[in-house]
């Protein structure tokens, strides 16, 4: 198993004399891969009323029943629903068939309380873990998005969070993917869950818990701190800003990416060192610039604002025009925005 890192930045130069903003983009390619093993994979699903209604939970149910049947064995699946508590239904190995029926139903959608849970789990197991949370409803716990930043940041958790219909909560589902470095899905029926799972039942990685440490000057646009991808199944970008101080010297720093190889059984390291030469001419630094790829640095900061605004309850409309979204209810935009930041859309 191989990943490799590169780096390309925007900028040649850094002005002598100012602040320089260096667009950064980080590429992490799986170069070798094997089959999927020892990832956690969670189902976590709303069995509130309404999700009890026209066969929905069954539906979700069935799309689970896919996913597990798709994925390499040797992988823990566990399928829980959620409502007063989070309740385990099954769990085992994967690419079996399962057997589960959901006749109860709660009274609550007590989504904060789960996902607490959820993140207990993962951080317990501390193997490469994918969650998906599926909801059609408001929680009745936290119906703030900010108390959902409270939640413990996990390293090895990644969460797709899949809300159904018009009455869930798109700002705290949004958040929750935005946190988790995962994506939330918007789908009218609950017949979609089934597409949304096979996109996810990869069968190869490259490496596992991959953990991007990067200059301390870096913001990262499409990504949060801390930057991990439990499972390096394809490629990713990550695209940032480096604030480069001014100064007569070169800036030099580093991105290192750490990853686990099960099959050497140890944290691999790799290094990329960039440098930024000075220079106090503006026509020199100017004329050096990368503009293409300024450009799309840009337009993943323009995502990144457009999400904070939505989650905020915020309403950018000229933005929204900017990227194709406009007219679009949030629900729509937030998880365009979400798929597009991670590389997914």
């Amino acid at each position: 198993m191989t990943v490799n890192v590169s780096v390309k930045l925007t900028h040649t130069y850094g002005n002598t004399n100012k602040k320089t903003e260096v667009g950064a983009v980080v590429f992490i390619n799986p170069e070798t891969k094997s089959a999927i093993t020892g990832v956690n994979y969670f189902i976590v699903i709303d069995n509130s009323p309404s999700m009890m209604k026209d066969g929905k939970i069954e539906k979700a149910i069935d799309g689970a029943r896919q996913l597990i049947g798709s994925i390499p064995p040797n992988n823990y699946v566990m399928v829980a629903t959620f409502a007063n508590d989070l309740k385990i239904v099954y769990q085992g190995n994967s690419g079996n068939d399962i057997n589960v029926d959901i006749k109860e139903h709660g009274y609550t959608t007590n989504l904060y309380k789960a996902m607490n849970e959820i993140v207990k789990l993962a951080e317990l197991s501390n193997k490469p873990t994918i969650a998906f949370l599926i909801t059609d409803g408001e929680p009745t716990d936290k119906r703030n998005p900010k108390d959902y930043e409270k939640l413990k940041n996990v390293k090895n958790l990644k969460i797709i969070t899949i809300g159904v219909g018009k009455k869930y909560n798109e700002r705290i589902l949004g958040k929750i993917a935005s946190k988790f470095n995962g994506v939330m899905y918007n789908v009218s029926q609950i017949e979609e869950v089934k597409k949304i799972f096979s996109e996810y039942a990869v069968k190869e990685a490259g490496g596992y818990n991959a953990e991007l440490e990067t200059p301390k000057e870096f913001i990262p646009l499409n990504f949060n701190l801390p930057i991990t991808i439990p499972v390096v199944d394809k490629s990713y970008a990550i695209y940032g800003l480096i604030e480069v101080p001014p100064g007569k010297d070169p800036f030099i720093s580093q991105f290192k990416l750490v990853y686990d190889d099960p099959e050497v059984n140890d944290r691999i390291a790799k290094v990329v060192n960039i440098r930024i030469e000075r220079s106090n001419n503006e026509n020199l630094i100017k004329e050096t610039i990368d503009s293409k790829l300024m450009d799309l640095v840009n337009y993943y900061r323009l995502l990144n604002e457009i999400l904070d605004s939505e989650i905020s309850g915020k309403e950018p409309t000229k933005k929204l025009e900017i990227i194709g979204q406009k007219g679009k209810d949030s629900k729509e935009v937030i998880s365009e925005v979400t798929r597009k930041l991670r590389n997914e859309a």
